[in-house]
C-alpha cells in the first residue's frame, strides 16, 4: 500500500479477502448438503425398491408413490444445493479477483506518481480511481448476472425444495458494495 491507495481504492469500491472466504465457506457448507441429499436420494431409491416388495397391500401403493416422490425431491435437493454452491464459489471467485486487479491498479499508479511531478499526481490518481472505479462495476455486473442465472437454473427448486422440507435456508444474494463513509 502506497501513501496514495486510499485515494485511489476508495473505501465504496474496496472489496475483501475475508468477504470471499466467507463466501468460500458458505459454498464448502451447500456442497456438503449437495452430498448429503445426493446419499440421502440413493438411500430412498433404494429402501423404496425393497419396501416396494416387501409391501403390498391396499393403500401401499399411494405410500409408495410418495416415497418416489421424496426420492426425487432429495435428488433434486442435491442439484439445487450444487448449483448455489457453484454460485457461492463464482461471487468467492470474483471478489478475489476484485481484490488481485486494484492491488494492480494501485501498485501501477504508485509507479506512475513516482516518476511524475508533483502537480501530475492529482491527475494520476484520478485516472487510477476511475480504473479501480470500473474494476469494481464490471465486478457488480458479473455478480448480478451470476444471480440472475442462479435464479433461473437453481434458486426456484432451491427455494421451493428448502420450503417443503423446512430445511434452514441461507439464500444468495449479489453482495452489497461498502455503505461510503463520506
Amino acid at each position: 500500500m502506497g501513501a496514495y491507495t486510499h485515494l485511489i481504492v476508495t473505501p465504496d469500491i474496496r472489496s475483501s479477502q475475508a468477504t470471499a472466504a466467507a463466501y468460500d465457506a458458505q459454498a464448502a457448507a451447500l456442497r456438503a448438503a449437495s452430498a448429503g441429499r445426493e446419499q440421502q436420494a440413493t438411500e430412498r431409491a433404494a429402501d423404496n425398491v425393497s419396501l416396494r416388495d416387501a409391501v403390498r397391500s391396499r393403500g401401499s401403493e399411494a405410500m409408495h408413490e410418495q416415497h418416489r416422490y421424496a426420492a426425487v425431491d432429495f435428488g433434486r435437493s442435491a442439484e439445487a444445493h450444487g448449483g448455489t454452491a457453484e454460485f457461492f464459489e463464482d461471487t468467492a471467485r470474483v471478489m478475489r479477483d476484485v481484490v488481485a486487479r486494484h492491488s494492480e491498479i494501485d501498485r501501477e499508479a504508485h509507479d506512475q506518481i513516482s516518476k511524475a511531478k508533483p502537480f501530475e499526481i492529482p491527475t494520476i490518481v484520478a485516472e487510477y480511481h476511475q480504473r479501480a472505479r470500473r474494476c469494481t462495476e464490471r465486478a457488480a455486473e458479473a455478480l448480478v448476472h451470476a444471480q440472475a442465472r442462479w435464479a433461473r437454473t437453481h434458486g426456484v427448486t432451491y427455494a421451493s425444495l428448502t420450503a417443503r422440507w423446512s430445511i434452514p435456508q441461507a439464500p444468495p444474494a449479489a453482495p452489497t458494495p461498502p455503505v461510503s463513509p463520506g
